[in-house]
């Protein structure tokens, strides 16, 4: 629940046009916070969210585990 409350206060409080960087060992704090962005549908902004790893030129991988060295996921806010 931290982990969530903490995504959903640093979405709302960036500005439009913020950058994030999120790196792991492995994806699936990655693949939550994908997740909380899903469920959150009244928000007001759009994170649009790319895959800056080794699963980046593999669409397969990129909803996996299976990585080469950490996760990493890189995603910018916009206006809706």
């Amino acid at each position: 629940e931290k982990w969530k409350n903490f995504i959903y206060d640093l979405f709302h409080q960036a500005s439009i046009g913020s950058l994030f960087y999120f790196a792991e060992p492995i994806p699936w704090q990655l693949f939550d916070l994908r997740s909380i962005l899903d469920e959150d549908s009244e928000r007001l902004f759009i994170i649009d969210l790319v895959w800056c790893d080794s699963s980046i030129t593999s669409v397969h991988l990129q909803s996996s585990s299976s990585r080469e060295g950490p996760a990493v996921l890189c995603g910018i806010k916009c206006a809706k």
